[in-house]
């Protein structure tokens, strides 16, 4: 997927065209150039775009060769972004279809009252967990111009630099993400030694990016240059004092907010795991969808970072619980996917699932409720439960780092409220008719007749959990 998109975001142009009823004649125009095999255009604040895809990257380097500048009388940066403007003996086009059109409001997800009114057209919960997904999961157009803001950042970049690429990772790339996520962006150097039998090289200034001091001279200096010279970024923020520099910006062409960081690799390493895990079973994206808005929705998770648990935390808290119900396998299985080896993928995904959305969400909920917090540690390599090496109130191992605990940030209050809220969810999938659930869940609804009806899931005595033994156990799992 990841070298899909890449190749997909090499073969376009983004154009800024008067308004969206010149969509059609900025694509005739484009046709000249070579074969425009895909288009889509949208509004971004005051203006209207064009996204033009080519059938080869040679016909982009043709569109290049014959396009000029529109004044030489200023300092002209270099730039991957055309302008189109309808000239006075410009006819308007007529009959001519394009892909659709997007407006501003594409880019954002629906209101509460949207939301509402979406989900009260059914009256499963599993319906409307998969409705919620559907509703606010990135459509194809944003994933294409998520990924052309990256190669167009990499355009510049390579200016300077002979051997980096901008790559995007996190919510963007492993199919969890959701409308008006940001972007996330780290610079990824193409690591090439130098022959012993070239005697004549460069002579150039070399930075590694190994040491933080480094890589926060790099992003300060970059992100000069692209508040000066890149058309379209806007609001640039230099966080270089956090445990992760990174810069902040606005994209205004393509509407997006990004965060850029330096070289890190096992974020995109992990970033193409979870897209794995994604796409290994129909009902990992609408749970996960439903559970982080949940988390949301309650305060657990901000978008500032914190002490409270982070969405990729919550993530690998949820495909723990989905390995001890066998939906999806232990990392150490999962390898050979990442490999590209599917044989043991599809013997896996064969396996007879009973499992329904609705349990799923329920199972979580009671998993979590009793979970020993106090000794025992989440850890997607195995599968199951390890002792903790710290005494750090929340203890996940790190997919790819197994020395490091990746929610060590979490701290006894937040997770003491955590608890709380799975205790909560239970009680409300216990309480509240089953068509109501999903938006008492999400905030949605708060109704006080609603905690009155009696429950429409039907859950066995032995799976129901009083509030005494919620408390009682909490406590001693935290304690």
């Amino acid at each position: 997927m990841l070298m899909f998109r890449q190749t997909q975001a090499r073969k376009s142009i983004l154009v800024k065209i008067p308004s969206l009823s010149s969509a059609f004649n900025v694509k005739m125009t484009c046709s000249y150039y070579g074969n425009v095999v895909n288009t889509v255009s949208y509004a971004s604040k005051d203006m209207a775009f064009l996204l033009v895809e080519y059938s080869t990257e040679n016909e982009i380097i043709k569109l290049k060769e014959t396009i000029r500048y529109q004044s030489r009388e200023y300092l002209c940066a270099v730039t991957p972004l055309y302008s189109y403007k309808d000239l006075p003996q410009t006819v308007k086009l007529r009959g001519g279809q394009l892909q659709k059109s997007y407006a501003c409001s594409a880019f954002v997800a629906p209101t509460e009252k949207e939301m509402v009114k979406k989900l009260e057209e059914t009256n499963s919960i599993s319906e409307q967990m998969i409705l919620l997904y559907n509703v606010l999961k990135l459509p194809d157009f944003n994933i294409r111009l998520r990924f052309y803001t990256a190669e167009q950042i990499s355009f510049y970049l390579s200016r300077l630099f002979t051997n980096i690429s901008v790559l995007p990772f996190g919510s963007s790339v492993n199919g969890f993400g959701q409308l008006g996520c940001d972007l996330d962006l780290l610079c990824q150097i193409d690591r090439v030694k130098q022959s012993k039998s070239d005697s004549l090289s460069f002579l150039t200034q070399t930075l590694s990016l190994n040491e933080k001091n480094e890589k926060k001279v790099f992003l300060e200096t970059i992100g000069t240059l692209m508040k000066v010279f890149v058309p379209g970024v806007t609001n640039m923020r230099k966080i270089l004092e956090a445990r992760v520099p990174i810069i902040k910006f606005f994209n205004t062409y393509t509407n997006m907010q990004c965060d850029l960081s330096s070289s890190n690799v096992l974020a995109s390493i992990m970033s193409q795991l979870l897209y794995t895990y994604a796409e290994f079973d129909w009902c990992v994206k609408p749970l996960v969808c439903t559970i982080r808005n949940w988390a949301r929705n309650r305060s657990l998770t901000k978008d500032e970072p914190g002490q409270w648990i982070t969405n990729f935390s919550l993530t690998l808290l949820i495909i723990f619980y989905l390995q001890t119900k066998y939906i999806v396998p232990c990392l150490g299985t999962l390898q050979d996917v990442a490999r590209h080896n599917t044989s043991k993928l599809q013997a896996v995904n064969q396996q007879p699932k009973n499992e329904i959305l609705y349990q799923l969400l329920y199972g979580f909920f009671e998993y979590y409720s009793i979970f020993d917090f106090k000794t025992q540690a989440i850890c997607i390599q195995e599968g199951c439960p390890r002792q903790k090496k710290s005494y750090a109130p929340l203890y996940i191992y790190n997919p790819l780092e197994s020395t490091l605990n990746v929610s060590r940030n979490v701290t006894t209050i937040q997770l003491t409220q955590l608890i709380d809220n799975f205790r909560n969810g239970l009680h409300i999938m216990l309480s509240v008719k089953e068509e109501d659930i999903l938006m008492c869940l999400l905030n949605l609804k708060k109704t006080p007749e609603m905690c009155n009806n009696t429950p429409s899931i039907q859950i066995s005595q032995k799976e129901s959990l009083n509030q005494e033994m919620f408390t009682e156990q909490r406590n001693a799992n935290i304690l």
